[in-house]
C-alpha cells in the first residue's frame, strides 16, 4: 500500500490481496493513523516480509515515536500475529524469580508483588507496573497485566 498524494491523503494505491487489505482496514483506526501521518510512504507485506518506508524524517521524537508506535499497530494487525502473540499468565515459583530483575525498577523479583503483562508474560514488581503504566519490554504497550 502506498499514500499516492500528499496533497490527497486519502489517496491510497494497494496492489496485491484485496482479502488481506480488508482484513487490516476492518478496524478504521489503522487508516486514519496513516493518514494523520501526513508524509507519503509504501507499505509491503508477504509472506515473511514486513516493510514499511517513511518519505521523511521525524520533526521531533514525539513523531518518531508516533511512526514507531504506528509501525508496531501495523504489523499486530496482520493476521496471525497479534491474537497469537497473546498468552496465558503462569505461575512462576517465588525461587525462580529470586534471580531475575525487574526491567523498570532493576531489583530482584524475589521480593514484592509479581504481574505479568498478559502479551508477553513479562514480569513486573506491581508497584513498578503501576508507575510505568505499561509493560517494560519494548514495543508492547500493553497495559494489562496478570497477578
Amino acid at each position: 500500500m502506498t499514500q499516492s498524494a500528499e496533497d490527497d491523503p486519502d489517496a491510497f494505491r494497494v496492489r496485491g490481496n484485496e482479502e488481506l487489505y480488508r482484513q487490516l482496514f476492518g478496524d478504521p483506526a489503522l487508516g486514519k493513523m496513516l493518514r494523520d501521518w501526513g508524509v507519503s510512504f509504501e507499505w509491503i507485506v508477504r509472506p515473511g516480509e514486513f516493510f514499511l518506508q517513511l518519505r521523511a524524517l521525524p520533526r521531533n521524537e514525539e513523531e518518531l515515536w508516533r511512526w514507531l508506535k504506528g509501525a508496531y499497530m501495523l504489523l499486530q494487525a496482520l493476521p496471525g500475529i497479534g491474537g497469537e502473540a497473546k498468552r496465558p499468565a503462569m505461575r512462576v515459583p517465588r525461587t525462580a524469580l529470586a534471580g531475575s530483575s525487574c526491567q523498570i525498577c532493576g531489583a530482584t523479583l524475589g521480593q514484592g508483588t509479581v504481574v505479568y503483562c498478559v502479551r508477553g508474560a513479562t514480569p513486573h514488581h506491581e508497584d513498578c507496573w503501576l508507575y510505568a503504566g505499561q509493560c517494560s519490554t519494548f514495543a508492547c504497550l500493553e497495559r494489562s497485566f496478570a497477578r
